[in-house]
């Protein structure tokens, strides 16, 4: 940043907030079904956080299929139960996200 005079020092505090409040939400709801998020490579824990701001807590808390496919280590499994909760480009990637996070 130090190389761009004109960019703000500071991310915007309130998506700053929202991101951790997303991540936090996404740990306790991986908590809750078993699956072991900070084992998750860096690339599936981002795909779920994105997905928690993307869909809701509340309707991803209740996405009961795909937290079991991710509690399995199912991911094209995973994969689909993402893409059936709507078919746009956003949950798409996501989706694909989680196929790919492994390096697989």
């Amino acid at each position: 940043m130090a190389d761009n005079p004109t960019a703000p020092l500071l991310p915007d505090l309130s998506e700053l907030v929202d991101w951790l409040r997303a991540e936090r939400d996404t740990m306790d709801m991986a908590l809750a079904a078993n699956v072991s998020f900070a084992l998750l490579p860096l690339e599936r824990q981002a795909a779920l956080v994105l997905l928690c701001i993307y869909l809701g807590a509340p309707r991803l808390r209740r996405a009961d299929d795909l937290w079991a496919a991710l509690a399995a280590e199912q991911w094209g499994q995973a994969a689909q139960e993402v893409r059936a909760l709507g078919s746009t480009p956003a949950l798409v990637e996501l989706a694909e996200a989680l196929i790919q996070g492994g390096g697989q």
